[in-house]
Parts: C-alpha cells; sequence; structure tokens
C-alpha cells in the first residue's frame, strides 16, 4: 500500500493532511486510516507532488535548512531540487 500524493495534496484541511502525509502506514492507526480514508492510498505507487511542509520537515531533519540563509531561499531551494529529496511512505 502507497500514499496517493496528488489526492494528498488535495486535502484543504491542513492538520488532516499533514496527518496522513506523516502517517505510517504499517502501524494499526495506519491501517485504520487505509480502511476509513481509502482514496488517500494506492496500491501502486505514485510520485509527488509532495505537500511543501513535508519537504521542509524532511530538509530540516537531514540538516540541509541550516545551510540556507532564510525561510525564502530554503523554500526556493527546495522546489528546485524537490525530486532529490526521498520522502518515505
Amino acid at each position: 500500500m502507497f500514499k496517493n500524493w496528488v489526492a494528498i495534496c488535495g486535502i484543504e484541511e491542513s492538520h488532516m493532511m499533514w496527518a496522513i502525509a506523516t502517517l505510517k502506514i504499517e502501524s494499526e492507526m495506519g491501517k485504520r486510516f487505509v480502511e476509513a480514508f481509502p482514496e488517500y492510498f494506492s496500491e501502486k505507487d505514485e510520485t509527488g507532488p509532495y505537500p511543501l511542509s513535508l519537504i521542509l520537515e524532511k530538509a530540516q531533519k537531514s540538516g540541509a535548512l541550516p545551510f540556507f540563509t532564510n525561510l525564502y531561499e530554503s523554500i526556493f531551494i527546495l522546489y528546485i531540487f524537490n525530486k532529490t529529496i526521498l520522502i518515505p511512505n
């Protein structure tokens, strides 16, 4: 089971989008979400778009953001290179 990133990015409620984007599908809670919201999951692996907040979190955890001078520069750099940041399902 994989995340349907196109559908997830279309969620208007940001907290719900964040919850599903960061959800571990293999966990008990993840399995319950898959059952309750099947439209946000897929049998095939789909590439982005990924939520910008998830990209920023991944970059912060990897230590990439402190090298940039400000948030806008960070967002611009991440936007250009977002295909190189791997977001796990």
